[in-house]
């Protein structure tokens, strides 16, 4: 059998080794609690903190894009107006001058190639828009 003095110490180991395991487990978990969990906390929040900051910076970007894409088809659109209302401008003072110019030649063929004076029923601001008042 075993003496006396064995089965006390194979019995203090035990105690020993359990106070021990429990010692070695409640510090770990302290260490896990007090330690571990915040700094993974903290590493979650900064990456989520980074993940949100690109989303709303690639937002902003985006809007930024779409207002620029509007702005440059409306000067677009206004610059094409622009040359639409200047090319029909042009086309009516074309379009005046060559029936002052036909008008012109008529009295002249009519005249024998003199210009007679004819009573015009144009009034001065009508001469003025066709630069053609005379002071």
């Amino acid at each position: 059998m075993i003496s006396a003095p064995s089965l006390g110490m194979i019995i203090g180991a035990g105690l020993v080794a359990l106070v021990g395991t429990g010692a070695g487990w409640t510090a770990r978990g302290l260490v896990v609690e007090h330690i571990e969990i915040p700094r993974v906390i903290e590493q979650q929040v900064e990456i989520c903190t980074k993940t949100t900051e690109a989303v709303a910076a690639k937002a902003t970007r985006d809007e930024q894009l779409r207002q620029f894409q509007i702005g440059e088809r409306a000067t677009q659109t206004s610059i094409e107006q622009s040359k639409a209302a200047a090319d029909d401008a042009q086309a009516e003072r074309d379009l005046l001058e060559m029936e002052i110019e036909h008008y012109a030649q008529r009295v002249r063929e009519g005249d024998g190639g003199t210009v007679r004076k004819v009573v015009c029923s144009l009034d001065a601001d009508d001469l003025d828009l066709l630069g053609l008042r005379v002071d």
